[in-house]
């Protein structure tokens, strides 16, 4: 009975199909959505940012001043709402971002954030926190900075002597010198928490952009004094054993986490493996036409 055979192979085939999907899924501990990050850690999820593509990939930073309408400023703007609304009850003044391991795109969602606010008519400062890689220092500057707040942490210039104005945007950066180290934990000290008291004065919105919480100790001393924390967290990259630990260090030193930004998600893979809704090309034409 070759029909009958050919249907009950074709539903066996079908069935398998969707036992291995299943089990895939199961197996699959990587952040994909915003329900990985609400349903398993309770904590808001706060939007997806699109990988660039070609020459936008090397200089996100420059996308966001040269295309304003697009929808990866729009995720910065909906960024920067959500930090802003994020304590009803007093001022967001001072932000930290970090990620539980290097490479999550974390510096690069600070540059954006920080350009995007100044952009915003809102005086901004953008803190180059990771003393280990100062990725922010290397990439963001025309030149390398021959004060930052190292210098000026300890007493060798002034703040307007170590703070930089960026080119494309009214944003000030306080950078780290490329060969300046310190074995000391200077977001502990006293001398910080004065300087960062002066800063607030100074500016409406202050961004650090730190270390990854998991491998350094003042990451999470700094997450204690900042008026939100925000996680990014890699698509499909990060998993949620390394999530779950990062908030669990953040509770742990009394930090408030705004919520978790997933980062450089391949939108047109993400729709097209079912991780969307299907209205993804109309949205995509909507941010193409600006209408």
């Amino acid at each position: 009975k070759t029909s009958l055979n050919l249907v009950m192979g074709l539903i066996l085939g079908v069935m398998l199909g969707i036992l291995v999907i299943i089990l895939i899924e199961s197996m699959n501990s990587q952040i994909a959505t915003g329900d990985d990050i609400e349903k398993n850690f309770t904590v808001p999820y706060l939007g997806n940012f699109p990988q660039l593509t070609g020459a936008d990939r090397k200089n996100p930073g420059d996308y966001v001043v040269n295309n304003p309408m697009s929808s990866y400023a729009e995720a910065l703007r909906n960024l920067r709402a959500s930090l802003m609304f994020a304590d009803l009850d007093s001022v967001v003044k001072t932000v930290a971002l970090t990620s539980s391991q290097p490479d999550e795109g974390k510096t690069t969602l600070s540059f954006g954030l920080a350009r995007m606010s100044a952009m915003s008519v809102t005086k901004t400062l953008l803190f180059d926190g990771d003393f280990r890689r100062k990725q922010l220092s290397l990439t963001s500057l025309d030149e390398p900075a021959k004060n930052g707040f190292l210098e000026c942490l300890f007493g060798e210039c002034t703040v307007s002597e170590a703070v930089v104005q960026d080119s494309k945007s009214s944003l000030h950066i306080l950078p780290l010198t490329v060969d300046r180290h310190t074995p000391r934990d200077v977001f502990g000290s006293k001398v910080f928490d004065e300087l960062l008291e002066q800063l607030k004065q100074d500016y409406d919105l202050i961004i650090f952009d730190t270390g990854p919480i998991k491998l350094m100790a003042e990451t999470r001393g700094l997450a204690r004094k900042v008026d939100q924390v925000v996680v990014v967290s890699r698509w499909l990259k990060t998993n949620r054993a390394a999530l779950k630990q990062t908030l669990s260090i953040l509770a742990d030193f009394g930090a408030t986490v705004t919520g978790v930004a997933i980062n450089r998600v391949d939108m047109n893979k993400f729709y097209r493996q079912g991780y969307g809704h299907s209205g993804y090309k109309s949205y995509s034409k909507y941010y193409t036409t600006g209408t």
